[in-house]
């Protein structure tokens, strides 16, 4: 089982980053911090896709979307990155906090997980601290 818990606050307005959350995903989600991007495209309507769009009908599905709340809430479930028998669910949860916003993620996968969860934490904290916190502060 894995099981990641993680916070970070975002010096936007709760609507801007949910925007920058769900519309700009392949802009903060990539394979490295600062890196290439996975090439990400969500579909952000109940039931809809988040998969990578290598073009030429070749791709990766990751997740559909179980609930979406704009501009508080995002929940998707699927193999995500995992090309193994596993389900995960991740959420996102925003709250408004004055000027700022805080971003409350929630990763839990159940299956053949045990070589990604050492890891979890470390990417989840880099995607969320160096990915989508200065893609929504600094592009207001």
């Amino acid at each position: 089982m894995l099981d990641v818990q993680l916070e970070v606050q975002i010096e936007a307005p709760r609507e801007h980053v949910f925007d920058c959350l769900t519309r700009r995903i392949g802009a903060w989600m990539t394979q490295q911090p600062g890196g290439a991007s996975l090439d990400l495209a969500l579909e952000a309507w109940p039931g809809g896709r988040l998969y990578r769009d290598l073009g030429d009908n070749a791709g990766h599905f990751w997740a559909h979307v179980q609930v979406i709340r704009p501009p508080q809430l995002l929940e998707l479930t699927g193999p995500l990155f995992m090309s193994i028998p596993a389900v995960n669910h991740l959420s996102f949860e925003l709250t408004q906090q004055g000027d700022a916003t805080i971003v409350r993620l929630h990763h839990r996968a159940l299956g053949a997980v045990e070589n990604f969860a050492p890891a979890a934490d470390v990417a989840w904290n880099a995607l969320l601290c160096d990915g989508l916190k200065p893609l929504a502060e600094t592009d207001q």
